[in-house]
């Protein structure tokens, strides 16, 4: 076959037609290319600054809550300085010396009675048993000599209605238990110590005279106004009565001077004896 002239021109003209149709078409891939790499680092700009700003959001968030936080802190520590501190007053303990009622002790009648002092010498269930620091009055366990327990004693007698009732005020009895008393035998000697009896003041028994750890502890002195040319004393201690019974029926031990229990005792009328009262009262 041989082509023309014309036949060539044709050919060369279809040939310069598809390059500058591929040439468009690479030109337009190109753009679009360009422009995808564009769109891609606007979102990727876009999603770092997102990105930035929830990051700054969370840490201002932080920033806050830890400000409040710090505020709060700070509200607690006024609060706790501020705050008045609670004052608690101690217990009472066994040793302890409390007052309660009054009575004449310093023998000048002029100037009224003056307030009894008590050592604790047990507590329990709330209630303490107490004792009087001093020896407060001179009493014969019975006025007659005779065969007497606790319970007929004129000792009993007097101090739950004499001294009870001069002792304290109404309210003050508000305080005094009611006790059931048990009277101990005398060992040593075999004498009964009578029936258990229900008492609101009283003097320890030989038993509950243990309660004082020593010798030196039991050791009493008398007021004034107890100090009579009757009472026997020894480098000031005096002796007083427990409610046991002593080497008799007609007799009642007692605390000697030196602190010591006198089991053999003396005789119930004796006058030369103290009185050293007792009581469980309800702690406050």
């Amino acid at each position: 076959m041989k082509f023309t002239k014309l036949t060539a021109m044709i050919l060369a003209a279809l040939l310069c037609a598809g390059m500058l149709v591929s040439c468009t078409s690479e030109k337009k891939n190109s753009t679009e290319d360009k422009e995808t790499v564009v769109e891609e680092k606007e979102e990727k700009n876009t999603e770092e600054k997102s990105d930035d700003a929830e990051t700054k959001n969370s840490e201002n968030a932080e920033a806050e809550s830890d400000s409040k936080k710090e505020e709060v802190k700070a509200t607690e520590k006024v609060e706790e300085i501020t705050e008045p501190e609670e004052v608690t007053e101690p217990e009472t303990a066994v040793g302890d010396t409390i007052t309660l009622g009054t009575y004449e002790q310093d023998g000048d009648l002029s100037n009224g009675t003056e307030n009894i002092e008590w050592i604790v010498l047990k507590i329990k269930d709330g209630k303490a048993l107490v004792t009087s620091q001093y020896a407060l009055d001179c009493q014969p366990y019975n006025t007659e000599r005779t065969n007497v327990t606790w319970e007929n004693c004129t000792l009993r007698q007097w101090l739950n209605n004499d001294f009870y009732d001069t002792a304290f005020s109404e309210s003050e009895k508000t305080l005094i238990q009611t006790t059931t008393l048990t009277n101990n035998d005398n060992i040593k000697y075999s004498i009964d110590g009578g029936n258990d009896t229900s008492d609101k003041v009283f003097v320890l028994s030989s038993n509950e005279i243990n309660l004082f750890k020593t010798e030196e502890a039991r050791k009493c002195q008398p007021t004034k106004y107890c100090d009579t040319d009757e009472v026997y004393t020894y480098q000031g201690n005096c002796r007083w009565w427990v409610r046991t019974p002593g080497f008799s029926a007609e007799a009642a031990a007692y605390v000697a001077d030196y602190g010591a229990i006198a089991n053999g005792g003396s005789y119930v009328e004796f006058i030369g004896i103290t009185v050293r009262p007792a009581m469980w009262i309800t702690l406050d």
